[in-house]
């Protein structure tokens, strides 16, 4: 009896798991800098979330198609996910992440000094 109401319960939190990642999987817009914008594809990748560039707008690089620039993205609780990473094209550099979501917006943020100091923009659902 006991295994049987472990296996449940270990059920139960994998499924809630992978309906908490559901909320920020697909494709978002990020804020225009300098008119311009990048589309970017948040996927599950292992047990972790990631994210690619799949779209410039607005005169943004190019080259930047295919670049990840959201890195093992993992656990989620009601103030959103942390624990990953997210590159910021315009320094070159990685930073400590956390993303949030409120309706059909999330908000990235890239920190340093601990979560201290962030850097945070509101990304529009696709």
């Amino acid at each position: 009896m006991k295994i049987a109401i472990r296996s449940v319960a270990i059920a139960a939190t994998i499924l809630t798991a992978g309906l908490a990642q559901a909320d920020i999987l697909g494709t978002w817009r990020t804020e225009p800098s300098d008119g311009a914008t990048l589309d970017v594809k948040i996927t599950a990748c292992g047990d972790a979330l990631c994210g690619h560039v799949v779209d410039v707008n607005g005169g943004a690089d190019a080259s930047l198609i295919g670049t990840q620039i959201i890195k093992g993205m993992t656990g989620s609780d009601a103030a959103g996910y942390s624990g990953g990473q997210i590159f910021a094209p315009d320094t070159g550099k990685w930073y400590r992440s956390k993303i949030s979501r409120s309706g059909n917006n999330i908000s990235v943020s890239g920190c340093v000094a601990g979560g201290l100091i962030c850097r945070s923009q509101i990304w529009t659902m696709r």
